[in-house]
């Protein structure tokens, strides 16, 4: 009988990684665009390779090659970046992972809704020239056993895989069953091993990360070894048989331990297998049972770590930009708007900035290169911020070195370059942990995260309620309202100044407002309703209503990445005091028809523009000899002339035309004709009426799709007109704007003034 062992790869790897193998790197598009350009990265890099066995390092691979030395095996290797791998076969060093709170991760790329299990599809169709590897080895192999050692994220990317394999009784699994998104038909074949295999009598303990591995080991020593022939239930009762007399681990609640005890407990670990405190931390907590807050710990973490290395950003220095790096003075005007009464807007901080002095012409950073020290926000941009209050995400704060050296040295109203008194709100950003089996981040922490740095606002620490994480609903629910009741009581304990405000999840709206009711009796006067992004109009609408009903109408009412524009009257109507979201930010780049929005309630698209040099798709073009770099750059330069020139009245405006779309024609392909599009634009010339500080200094670049700066700066003009409708809507209770696809059917035939809506039954809730 032969063994085929499959494990997931891991982050560390022996070699360094350069810059053109990061995910970070990559363009955002379409899930097909994005695995195309990434595939071409990987096949024109010149870094040095290593058989995959020896690139990967960790304790998981340490396990793998034990089995080895008990069995002779094959192996093979789930590469979120490269697919299904042999264990043999060279490979470079790079960084690409599925895990949502990574700067490398490739979700982030994709412009549309994808799941993991579609990107291990495209991954595989461009290195593998298949869509399931796997199902293929299997059915090809006779006579073999297929071992899945895999962690809960790696199970969830190829959950596809297992509906080809046409001979399940193949398989075996390791790992924890009930926290992937299997099929019951395929979660069968996990061996029932449990938290008893690293009791306080086993000897083969280790980190929650590796069990999957170790009991891998085990299975090919201890079980399969003393079989003629696989047999599933043998197998399983065989394993039974040796947990029974094994104990779970005895885990110490809230027990407290002096420094001198952790600093010497920290001493036990290398550094190898813990690159941070916080990777230590969970470890300290869910494995030990060693109770412990995050800033203590952090500060004995770099007392006692073994093979302790010092932060590349420990000492980062920038150059003083005093032109840039000023904080705004607020205007009596803003401060004295009158619809923040009835509804505040806060917009989303993520990293959107621009150089101010940008030469378009010859498309260079005034400063060499994009950082926070030579950029500017939107708010410093214009006169006065086009926005109540900024929300700032700890997952997006933390998700650089630099950024996290610098918002703890400098505090985040100082990072962002506001003065005290604008409002900021701070979160934990439940979606870049959306996946996790609990938030990363402890009450305590949170807690002193939020008043060390500054923030008026702090939300409770939730965990989101979705589709994807439909068997955890309950669980996630009530860690919810245990996070939200431990954080007011510890605010209180505390007597911190800056308000708590208790996030709120569920799945319809009963569960909201039961939520919502706890949160009240428990003292809070400010709520925020998460996990709604994907939901229709109308049944956010619902929700809100039926939490109105249950809370006093004194308690204010945030919603969590929700600002749609043609429901604003009937959110205010219906008691929601403030409302987050930067879609109208994000759509100057996202789609093709609504890029840029005007007063009036019009839209229009962007002139694409892309860079020869730095767009993907021309770098496609070239390599599969379709044009020539210098044909599409004479094309690209042309177009821009011209633009520029029709601007000043001096081009015809079908000779642009023709220009534009044989560019857009040859660099897209597939799009739709957008002839009728860019047509409107011209005709009207909308950037040339436009009253925003943008628009009049910066002129026709501001329409023009192309690099961040032009396509920021037109996104902050999209804010600048949300904002003044949004204040319009609030007086006059009606808003003439671009509406977004969806929402619903209308809600305003659904809604009477006093939102009672004639339900037959829940609304079905999207997720």
């Amino acid at each position: 009988m032969k063994i085929v062992v499959i494990t997931n790869c891991s982050k560390r790897k022996k070699q360094k990684v350069q810059q053109d193998l990061m995910a970070i790197n990559l363009d955002e598009g379409l899930i097909e665009q994005v695995s195309k350009e990434w595939s071409e990265k990987v096949k024109v890099s010149n870094q040095e390779t290593l058989p995959a066995r020896d690139q990967y390092v960790g304790r998981s691979f340490t396990e793998v090659k034990k089995i080895e030395k008990i069995q002779n095996i094959n192996w093979y290797i789930i590469s979120a970046g490269l697919g299904l791998i042999d264990s043999e076969e060279a490979i470079p060093s790079y960084d690409l992972t599925i895990t949502n709170g990574s700067s490398n991760s490739i979700l982030k790329k994709f412009t549309c809704n994808s799941d993991i299990s579609d990107w291990w599809e495209k991954v595989n169709e461009v290195f593998n020239q298949t869509s399931f590897p796997i199902a293929e080895l299997i059915d090809n192999k006779k006579d073999t056993l297929f071992l899945f050692a895999l962690t809960k994220s790696y199970f969830n990317l190829i959950k596809n895989e297992f509906s080809k394999i046409n001979d399940k009784s193949k398989i075996r699994l390791f790992g924890y069953k009930d926290s992937s998104n299997l099929d019951q038909s395929v979660k069968k074949y996990f061996l029932p091993y449990n938290s008893s295999f690293d009791g306080p009598d086993s000897e083969n303990k280790g980190i929650k990360n590796d069990f999957p591995r170790r009991v891998m080991r085990h299975y090919v020593d201890q079980i399969i070894s003393k079989l003629k022939e696989p047999d599933f239930e043998k197998e399983s009762k065989m394993v039974t048989g040796y947990l029974s007399d094994k104990s779970p681990p005895k885990i110490l609640k809230n027990k407290k331990f002096t420094d001198e005890y952790i600093l010497e407990k920290i001493k036990d670990f290398n550094r190898e297998d813990y690159p941070t405190h916080r990777d230590l931390l969970k470890h300290f907590r869910h494995e030990l049972g060693i109770a412990c807050e995050e800033s203590r710990f952090k500060r004995l973490f770099g007392k006692g770590s073994k093979s302790k290395s010092v932060s590349k950003t420990e000492n980062l220095q920038f150059s003083e930009n005093p032109k840039v790096d000023k904080v705004i003075v607020l205007s009596d005007s803003w401060k004295q708007k009158p619809h923040r009464k009835k509804l505040s807007y806060f917009i989303p901080e993520w990293d959107d900035l621009v150089d101010p002095d940008y030469d378009f012409l010859n498309d260079v950073h005034s400063g060499g290169k994009s950082q926070w020290a030579n950029e500017v926000y939107a708010h410093q941009m214009f006169p006065e911020p086009n926005y109540d209050g900024i929300l700032v995400s700890r997952a997006v704060a933390e998700k650089s070195k630099w950024k996290k050296e610098l918002i703890n040295k400098y505090g985040v109203h100082r990072l962002i370059r506001v003065p005290k008194g604008f409002p900021v709100m701070g979160d934990c950003g439940a979606f870049d942990y959306i996946m996790e089996e609990v938030p990363p981040y402890s009450t305590d922490d949170v807690l002193n995260y939020y008043t060390d740095l500054g923030f008026d606002f702090g939300v409770s620490v939730d965990h989101l309620i979705v589709k994807a994480t439909l068997d955890q609903w309950q669980f996630r629910y009530d860690l919810t309202i245990n996070n939200a009741e431990e954080f007011l009581r510890e605010h209180r304990a505390r007597g911190l100044e800056w308000t708590p405000v208790g996030a709120v999840q569920g799945w319809d709206p009963s569960s909201y407002a039961n939520a919502a009711k706890k949160y009240v009796k428990m003292g809070y006067n400010y709520l925020a309703l998460g996990g709604l992004v994907r939901s229709t109009t109308k049944d956010i609408l619902y929700i809100v209503d039926e939490v109105r009903q249950l809370i006093p109408k004194e308690v204010r009412l945030h919603l969590f990445g929700i600002a749609r524009p043609d429901a604003i009257p009937l959110m205010i109507k219906a008691g929601v005091n403030s409302i987050d979201s930067a879609s109208h930010l994000r759509r100057a780049w996202l789609g093709a028809g609504q890029n840029y929005f005007t007063e009036n309630g019009d839209s229009y698209a962007a002139i694409r523009i892309p860079q020869v040099g730095k767009s993907f798709r021309s770098k496609r073009i070239v390599s599969e000899g379709r044009a020539s770099k210098k044909e599409l750059e004479l094309m690209e330069s042309e177009c821009l002339s011209l633009v520029r020139e029709f601007d000043k009245g001096k081009a015809n405006i079908n000779k642009t035309l023709d220009a534009l779309c044989t560019y857009d024609q040859i660099i897209t392909e597939k799009r739709n004709d957008i002839r009728p599009l860019l047509e409107k634009l011209l005709n009207d010339q909308p950037w040339k009426k436009c009253p925003c500080d943008i628009c009049k200094k910066d002129g026709v670049e501001v329409i023009i799709f192309r690099g961040n700066n032009r396509n920021r700066r037109r996104g902050f003009h999209n804010t600048y007109v949300f904002y003044k409708m949004l204040q319009e809507a609030v007086q006059k209770g009606s808003l003439n704007f671009p509406k977004e696809q969806d929402r619903s059917e209308s809600p305003q035939t659904e809604m009477n003034l006093g939102l009672r809506i004639c339900r037959g039954s829940n609304p079905h809730m999207d997720g």
